[in-house]
């Protein structure tokens, strides 16, 4: 890499730095801290989003290189979602990362190591309640006689409609034999 390139990421890096300056600056708890304390915060928080950008693509098998787009959009998406996060003044009005890396409960550096649900309890609760009684559902299954296994010759036979096709073709009966397993589909 030549001093030009290496100057380039240099200043998109610390053009990301500086969002997070002023997404720390606008937070209630850091506002009156003193800017080096901001800056220092700001440098660890970019250098979270670098490294999870760098193990993101390396764990898809994609070259970590800012000449790579894939890499740099990764990187990109990263800074976004945490300055998203951080700054109160955003859409999301959210200050619970900016509070809890005061707090000492996580480390700024640690920050992209975090899932949305850790990052803003608040905005994921009804997604996560949702879940939780979609998982507590019950769905009783079909039972019919009306078939017969080929392998078995067993007449309980559980019945599941499919749509395997486009959506203007008609759908198709997944039957399996509750006996054997086996399992064949019928139109």
């Amino acid at each position: 890499m030549n001093i030009m390139q290496q100057i380039a990421i240099d200043a998109q890096r610390d053009k990301c730095r500086n969002l997070f300056v002023e997404c720390l600056t606008r937070h209630p708890r850091f506002a009156t801290k003193p800017e080096y304390t901001r800056w220092f915060y700001a440098c660890e928080l970019e250098r979270s989003c670098h490294n999870a950008a760098i193990e993101e693509c390396n764990r898809d098998h994609i070259l970590a290189d800012w000449n790579n787009n894939g890499f740099v959009n990764r990187y990109s998406a990263l800074v976004a979602k945490y300055s998203e996060n951080l700054d109160p003044l955003s859409s999301l009005k959210c200050s619970v990362l900016g509070d809890m890396m005061d707090d000492g409960v996580i480390k700024p550096n640690q920050v992209a190591q975090l899932t949305s649900r850790d990052i803003n309890p608040l905005a994921t609760a009804h997604e996560y309640a949702e879940i939780s009684i979609r998982q507590e559902q019950h769905v009783d299954k079909k039972y019919s006689t009306r078939y017969r296994c080929q392998k078995c010759n067993s007449k309980n036979i559980l019945v599941e409609d499919r749509q395997l096709g486009a959506i203007d073709e008609a759908s198709h009966n997944r039957l399996q034999c509750d006996s054997c397993g086996n399992v064949w589909f019928m139109k």
